[in-house]
């Protein structure tokens, strides 16, 4: 009897220390994580990193806004140059064909997405460019509202 109650009471420990730890680790990731004010609607703002000439990482940064749903965006995206101070949208030598699923946007955190876009638009040239994106606020079968966003990047 007392051998139960000392292995009881030394898992208890071990689970109260681990909530512990865990609780410690979720407030210091939390901390890190720089959220962007925006005055979009929705609290969303775009931005990429790790730009390179044949992809990039998307950042999809969701702070405040008034949604309705869940935010949510598909595998979809474009790609548009500014050419003579006006975006132009890419061509592409044949039709993408997209997946069809849904992506969660994470509300007052960070969403990020890795994207290669050399099978569709092969390796850009140095210049201005900006990425595009349609996200949804979903509320339910063709109950939901769209926007497009874009973040803007430099190849060099």
């Amino acid at each position: 009897m007392k051998a139960k109650r000392i292995v009881a009471l030394t898992l208890l420990t071990c689970l109260l220390m681990g909530c512990q730890q865990a609780d410690k680790t979720a407030k210091n990731d939390q901390s890190t994580v720089e959220l962007i004010q925006t005055d979009d609607s929705w609290g969303i703002a775009l931005s990429s990193t790790d730009v390179s000439n044949t992809g990039l990482t998307l950042i999809c940064s969701q702070n405040g806004g008034e949604i309705t749903g869940e935010l949510q965006t598909g595998e979809k995206y474009w790609i548009e140059e500014k050419v003579d101070g006006k975006w132009q949208e890419l061509s592409t030598p044949e039709k993408p064909i997209w997946q069809d699923e849904a992506y969660i946007i994470k509300t007052q955190n960070l969403t990020q997405w890795d994207i290669q876009w050399s099978d569709l638009y092969g390796t850009l040239p140095q210049g201005e460019y900006r990425i595009g994106k349609e996200i949804q606020d979903f509320r339910g079968g063709s109950d939901y509202d769209e926007k497009a966003y874009y973040a803007e990047f430099v190849i060099e």
